[in-house]
C-alpha cells in the first residue's frame, strides 16, 4: 500500500471511531436520564405508600 492510500486509511477509521464515541456518549446520557426518571418515580412511589 502506498502511503496516501495508508494515510486515506486511518483517517476513515478515524472518522467510524468518532462517530462510534458519539454515538455512545449519546447512549449513556441517555440510560442515566432513564435511571434518574426511574429512581424519582420509585421515590415519589415510596413516599405515598
Amino acid at each position: 500500500m502506498s502511503k496516501k492510500k495508508k494515510q486515506k486509511k486511518k483517517e476513515l477509521l478515524e472518522q467510524q471511531l468518532l462517530k462510534y464515541q458519539k454515538v455512545e456518549c449519546v447512549t449513556n446520557i441517555i440510560l442515566a436520564v432513564i435511571t434518574i426518571i426511574s429512581v424519582i418515580v420509585t421515590a415519589i412511589l415510596n413516599w405515598f405508600s
